[in-house]
């Protein structure tokens, strides 16, 4: 006795370019419902020979236009499987439909017929036709030989639903081969069947394998969907790094590149999935991180994102740091905002002149350079910041001073040094002045 064991729509449609939408993931099946080609079959009372697997039959209507079809959208939908995958849909040419009645008239037809051929089976559609309605019967003959095959291969039975499934994706006894070599012979025919359906080939698995990572079907589905080549997960699995499959998408959308995370580690820099992709946004490098901790600077990212994004130098930071100035990241941007260079204040330094970083801005900001101050503290004078603006406001130059300077006597002060260059007083009245100051 036939076992009546499921239904489904199997709808052929005319595919233009925008006009039909195939979602094979069960969700949903689109299409313009004005198209003037447009073919719909549906078919249902599907019913197992009883003499096994390898026959079905059932019934079909149909209502479309059957003229200058180019191409065809096949679905099966609403059939039963243990994997919850309820729908199956592919766009043909219809040279691979085998008498399809592509008619010039609308004149009623009595009796027609056309086939789906696939690797290991046929599916025939048999009826009659009036104007664009048509109704028959349909069968689908799988090759025994072929299903005998498979439950050689798997160890297993095989249920009805596979049985349609194998068909619609033409899953081939070598492909079954070497996808179970590659899962070590644990994986079931349902994940085989959606590999396939997938198109996830066998050396993709075992490439991943081969690297290390050992996912699941599904996972390897996703991976290939998202186009994350093995050798891509390969590098991080090389650098010790273990992800995961959402982690490695993640990685790859972004573009984030193996190597430089691995030298980031290498300088202990401990990046989660987020640091990483933020780092290669910024287009922070380990090469600039590194340049730092030479310079003796260990920065968290945030602070090398701000040091980048200000084109700080590390090489600066070196000059300053050596000249004594232990800039952090905050400090270094207003050096260089207020264009104080290492070597301007490396000259100050070396003549013993402690200034401050604000101090040095104020003054560069009035043109007080290094070959103004350094000679001054060579013959002793220890000049305020203020004074040292005072005296270039009063033009007083280094010669000037230079030229009443006496060693054997106390330096005069700055307002004394202005108020004689001021008054024009002669070189006879301030040397009165200095016997004063004998030391």
């Amino acid at each position: 006795m036939k076992k009546t064991i499921f239904a489904f729509l199997i709808l052929l449609s005319l595919v233009i370019t925008g006009c039909v939408i195939v979602h094979s993931d069960g969700k949903s099946f689109q299409y313009h419902k004005n198209n003037p080609e447009h073919i719909q079959i549906v078919a249902n009372q599907i019913e197992f020979s009883e003499e096994g697997q390898a026959l079905f039959k059932g019934k079909w209507s149909a209502s479309g236009n059957w003229k200058n079809v180019n191409h065809i959208t096949l679905m099966i939908e609403n059939f039963s499987n243990e994997t919850g995958q309820s729908t199956w849909a592919t766009t043909l040419n219809t040279d691979q439909i085998e008498g399809l009645p592509l008619l010039t008239s609308e004149e009623f037809n009595p009796e027609f017929s056309f086939k789906i051929i696939r690797s290991y089976g046929t599916m025939t559609f048999t009826g009659k036709r009036k104007n664009k309605d048509a109704a028959g019967e349909i069968s689908l003959e799988i090759d025994s030989a072929y299903l005998a095959k498979i439950k050689e291969l798997t160890g297993s039975d095989i249920t009805n639903s596979q049985v349609i499934e194998l068909w619609c994706y033409q899953v081939s006894p070598e492909y079954i081969q070497k996808i179970s070599t590659a899962f070590n012979n644990k994986i079931s025919i349902n994940d085989i069947i959606n590999l396939s359906r997938y198109n996830v080939k066998s050396e993709f698995v075992t490439a991943y394998k081969e690297a290390g990572y050992n996912f699941t079907p599904a996972n390897y589905i996703k991976l290939d969907r998202y186009n994350v080549k093995p050798s891509y997960a390969a590098a991080y699995k090389k650098g010790e790094f273990d992800f995961n499959t959402d982690q490695l998408i993640q990685l790859d959308r972004y573009n984030v590149k193996p190597a430089e995370m691995i030298e980031f580690k290498k300088l202990g820099y401990n990046f989660d999935i987020e640091s990483m992709i933020k780092a290669d946004r910024y287009n922070v490098h380990p090469s600039y991180a590194k340049k730092f901790q030479d310079a003796g600077y260990q920065f968290n990212l945030e602070q090398l994102i701000k040091a980048d994004r200000y084109n700080i130098k590390p090489e600066d930071m070196a000059v300053f740091r050596n000249a004594g100035y232990d800039f952090n990241i905050e400090t270094m941007i207003k050096a260089d905002r207020y264009n104080i260079n290492p070597e301007y204040a490396q000259q100050f330094k070396h003549a013993g002149c402690e200034f401050t970083l604000d101090q040095l801005i104020d003054l560069d900001r009035y043109n007080i350079k290094p070959g103004y101050v350094v000679p001054l503290k060579e013959l002793g004078y220890n000049f305020s910041i203020d004074e040292l603006k005072n005296l270039k406001r009063y033009n007083v130059s280094v010669d000037y001073i230079t030229t009443i300077h006496n060693p054997d006597y106390e330096n005069f002060s700055a307002q004394e040094i202005i108020e004689f260059k001021k008054s024009n007083m002669s070189a006879e009245t301030i040397k009165k002045i200095r016997s004063k100051k004998a030391k």
